[in-house]
């Protein structure tokens, strides 16, 4: 059983000093965290919960529209 369901998952920057520590090029890791780091983190999280990155990606987005309860009306 997975420690984070994927219905719960959502990826974002909410800790401004939390730079991730790997993957991060040199140079970074005196900088805030921003939104350029969520494919790193991204794809180590997938690798961890067994999923490929673009599932993962869907789960967070697809969690983040429900729990703001964003719609996109055509």
């Amino acid at each position: 059983m997975p420690l984070i369901p994927k219905d719960k998952i959502m990826i974002e920057t909410d800790g401004p000093f939390l730079v991730p520590r790997l993957g991060v090029p040199r140079g970074f890791k005196e900088r805030r965290n921003e939104s350029c780091f969520l494919p790193m983190i991204l794809n180590e999280l997938a690798k961890c919960m067994d999923l490929s990155p673009d599932e993962l990606a869907e789960y967070s987005t697809q969690n983040a529209l429900s729990f703001f309860n964003i719609s996109f009306k055509q």
